[in-house]
């Protein structure tokens, strides 16, 4: 074995080194290209928002804002001045053929025109959303509650790894 690697010349390790050098590269543009194709496809926004009753096939699951109710609330929830309780009736169904975690402090949010953000927030509900595990091809729903401007136009986002998307639902106002 000494003795074949003495026979190379300096020349043709260079060689080899040079096309080893070039795989490397082309190996390194076809994964780059294949990580910017997917980052494009898991952020990619609509155009326009869904609406409340409108059924979304997303990801690994078919969901939907069931129904939007807002409330000012009581003690000891109270909304304070030109605010109030947004209630989100919140359906989703995996039709994937594993187990997702939904978890709607992490997967959801809501945003006004402005950019304020709003994450769940203390209400006493009636039917909470069972955040945890969801089965292959089990569906769940329950309240979200978020508190939210009285005016203007205000979005549910979801956006979690088992909806693919960053998916925006028009909860109150217009599209704009």
């Amino acid at each position: 074995m000494n003795k074949t690697l003495r026979t190379l010349s300096p020349k043709l390790m260079l060689y080899g080194a040079a096309v080893l050098l070039v795989i490397a590269i082309v190996l390194l543009g076809i994964t780059m290209n294949i990580q910017k194709s997917n980052a494009a496809l898991i952020h990619t926004r609509p155009s326009t928002s869904y609406a409340v009753n409108q059924q979304i096939h997303s990801g690994n699951v078919i969901m939907s804002v069931q129904s939007v109710k807002f409330e000012q609330g009581k003690k000891p929830f109270i909304a304070p001045a030109g605010k109030q309780y947004a209630i989100i009736d919140f359906w989703i169904k995996n039709i994937s053929d594993a187990p997702i975690q939904a978890l709607p402090s992490n997967d959801t949010y809501m945003k006004n025109v402005t950019g304020d953000v709003s994450y769940l927030s203390p209400f006493p509900l009636e039917k909470a959303f069972r955040a945890g595990e969801i089965a292959p091809g089990e569906a769940i729903h329950g309240d979200l509650s978020y508190l939210v401007d009285t005016s203007g136009t205000v979005k549910l986002f979801v956006d979690a790894k088992w909806s693919g998307i960053v998916v925006p639902i028009l909860i109150q106002g217009t599209e704009g």
